[in-house]
């Protein structure tokens, strides 16, 4: 009885959180018709951030939004909205495409 208690909870926390927040809308919008998807970026010195299509995000070195953006990417991957497409590769760490979903969720935003 426990256990569906807890399976029904958690079906309703994934629920709520399958609609793409702002911040994963932005990232979505910027990769959507350009070639290069998404990526994650890496420099020493600097850190990792999210690239979508061709804009740095954040697009300063704020490294408290940079978190926040790939915490964003995250969510993307755990909804299911983008797609892991590469590792590490100079200082592009990983790239990700949308997904079907992906695409179908930028064009209800």
């Amino acid at each position: 009885m426990w256990q569906l208690i807890k399976d029904i909870g958690t079906f309703f926390l994934n629920f709520a959180d399958s609609k793409p927040t702002e911040m994963e809308l932005e990232i979505l919008g910027h990769a959507v018709d350009h070639p290069c998807g998404i990526a994650v970026m890496k420099v020493d010195g600097v850190g990792r951030w999210v690239r979508s299509g061709d804009v740095d995000l954040p697009s300063n070195n704020d490294r408290k939004l940079s978190a926040e953006y790939l915490d964003a990417l995250e969510g993307l991957k755990r909804k299911g909205l983008v797609r892991q497409e590469t590792f590490e590769s100079g200082t592009t760490l990983e790239t990700y495409t949308l997904t079907g979903r992906g695409y179908t969720a930028v064009e209800s935003a």
